[in-house]
């Protein structure tokens, strides 16, 4: 990426003061790096997305919205092999889309680890990852409570769980009013979550440092939700890695930084590469508003 800013700064002084004109100095675009974020729909369906991450002054386009952005000619990792493994059994995921890769044929275990390796045979690069499988922790409730005023309406999700495990747990939990279900669809397209704006508004992340008795009761408010909507909730038990990169996307505050992955300081679990591999099962639960 090449940059002026110095030259600016010496040539205003050379205006003023007419010191000799300065040289312009080039410095080299960060290489580019596969990006990996993955979801495990339930036990036996798997869904990894590779991209490249970009430099911040990269020229983004947008939709007709003015608010989704269309993703650059490359960004997308079209021709990968991409596979996870047990130890035992290697499985392979086939393109679905650009950049979006799926098996429906697993048989996912609560505590076993698992190995993704993403190979961009055009490119020439690889990346790896590992990560540990969590089946899904059967809440105690999960209940919407919405509080309607003359000015205006709240509308909160209250959570309690079970949680005596000696060893420290992590959980998140993600809304939206988009049915999850509708994953995979089309980059870009109302339906495909990932690509949501209010996308780190929508996750909340907390652990069993929480607990009181044994029980973790949580009470988040929920935002760009109406009353009228269907909220669709989804929670699960993570890895304390994924955690700390959920937790950090948050503070990030950015769309872009989860898309593309743009390379700032966000945990990884990503060997030579950015993003984070993470598989756990979720219980899944949606209200119709309109009856809170």
């Amino acid at each position: 990426m090449k940059t002026t800013l110095l030259l600016i700064l010496a040539l205003a002084i050379f205006l003023i003061k007419c010191t000799p004109e300065p040289i312009a100095i080039t410095i080299k675009d960060a290489e580019p790096q596969i990006a990996v974020s993955s979801t495990a729909i339930d036990a036996k369906t798997v869904l990894v997305i590779a991209s490249y991450s970009i430099f911040s002054l990269a020229n983004l386009n947008y939709s007709d919205d003015g608010n989704t952005p269309v993703m650059p000619d490359g960004i997308l990792v079209d021709s990968a092999l991409v596979t996870i493994s047990d130890g035992a059994n290697i499985d392979t995921l086939e393109k679905v889309y650009p950049g979006v890769y799926l098996n429906t044929a697993f048989n996912l275990k609560t505590g076993f680890q698992y190995l993704l390796t993403v190979n961009d045979t055009l490119k020439k690069r690889k990346v790896v990852a590992n990560t540990t499988y969590f089946d899904a922790v059967a809440a105690n409730e999960i209940l919407p409570v919405v509080t309607k005023k003359p000015t205006d309406t709240t509308i909160q999700l209250k959570m309690a769980l079970t949680d005596n495990a000696a060893t420290m747990s992590y959980y998140v939990m993600a809304y939206d009013r988009i049915n999850p279900s509708k994953v995979p669809s089309p980059i870009n397209s109302a339906n495909f979550s990932i690509v949501n704006v209010g996308a780190v508004k929508k996750i909340e992340v907390f652990s069993s440092a929480d607990a009181v008795n044994g029980t973790i009761t949580k009470t988040f408010d929920i935002v760009d939700i109406q009353p009228t909507d269907t909220l669709f909730v989804h929670y699960g038990k993570i890895d304390r890695g994924y955690f700390n990169y959920l937790s950090s996307y948050k503070k990030t505050g950015s769309l872009i930084n989860q898309i593309t992955a743009e390379p700032i300081t966000l945990p990884t679990n990503i060997v030579t590469g950015l993003g984070y591999f993470a598989l756990y099962n979720v219980q899944r639960t949606f209200f119709d508003l309109k009856k809170y």
